[in-house]
């Protein structure tokens, strides 16, 4: 399931591309909201990145042996896929175009969302009644506060994170790419066959 989630990962990331490059944001001239969106979307691309990384601190590759329930995860069941659907979502926004934030955010969502219910029956079988008692209390890919609690100490796996780092990083890599693409459309140096809002 992980090759998978990367793939996914990947996959969203070229359709976003993919549809950047011969696109560009209506609101364009608009420069405000132009700016709001590309705003939101780095926001929303930071706040996926340090939102892995604080996951993987947590399951620090105990992913199949513990289940953990604690800092994130007892947020929300699934923390990685959620900060990697505002990740996909910001490296849409920062295209410019809501549609196309709105667009990559429902598709990464929806797949991940098939993704965690075949999981969900493997952590059932590993895990048993904690697992049940635990998806009863904490959302699948929502968000609550009721269930918050903390370790006092965390044993973090340096090659985990390391991983997770770099992963994390490609999202961070959409700024530089977008600011690039926006100076090839500005001087026709790239095609726009489209204008999204």
């Amino acid at each position: 399931m992980q090759r998978l989630r990367r793939v996914l990962l990947v996959g969203a990331a070229l359709i976003i591309v993919t549809l950047s490059l011969f696109t560009e944001s209506a609101w364009r001239n608009v420069t405000l909201m132009h700016d709001l969106i590309q705003a939101a979307g780095l926001v929303l691309i930071l706040c996926g990145a340090l939102g892995r990384i604080w996951s993987s601190l947590y399951l620090n590759g105990r992913k199949n042996t513990e289940l953990m329930t604690h800092g994130p995860y007892s947020l929300t069941r699934n923390p990685l896929y959620v900060f990697s659907i505002m990740g996909v979502t910001g490296m849409g926004l920062l295209s410019g175009s809501l549609l196309t934030g709105l667009v990559s955010g429902g598709l990464i969502y929806l797949v991940f969302n098939w993704v965690i219910a075949q999981e969900e029956g493997t952590l059932e079988m590993i895990f048993g009644d904690a697992y049940r008692n635990y998806k009863q209390h904490v959302p699948r890919l929502g968000v609550t506060l009721r269930q918050w609690n903390n370790p006092e100490n965390l044993e973090i796996s340096m090659k985990a994170l390391g991983r997770t780092v770099r992963e994390a990083l490609c999202f961070l890599l959409a700024g530089p790419f977008f600011i690039l693409l926006n100076f090839l459309h500005k001087d026709g140096i790239m095609p726009v066959f489209a204008h999204l809002f």
